[in-house]
């Protein structure tokens, strides 16, 4: 997971044109899905590194790119509550 954020942080610095920008972008979120559905034999489960991942990729990728993807916006944002919602229910 750290090579792949690592690897997307130098992409984004070395991109100037938002064209190629979103291209680039929409590669790499591909490039996730087939390594999350390359671990899955019925059913792709997404793990929260990879939840993350998506929805950071999705908040610049403009919307008509987003067509196709294994997640929708609603998928997000259960996937964020749940985390809100674990982080404030642990025990300090």
């Amino acid at each position: 997971m750290f090579r792949l954020l690592y690897g997307l942080i130098a992409l984004l610095a070395r991109l100037t044109v938002s064209s190629g920008r979103s291209k680039d972008l929409e590669i790499i979120v591909l490039r996730h899905h087939l390594s999350v559905l390359r671990r899955q034999i019925d059913r792709p489960a997404l793990n929260d590194d990879s939840r993350t991942l998506l929805g950071a990729i999705a908040a610049v990728l403009p919307r008509p790119r987003r067509t196709g993807w294994l997640v929708t916006p609603d998928t997000l944002l259960r996937s964020h509550r749940r985390r809100v919602a674990r982080y404030w229910t642990h025990a300090t």
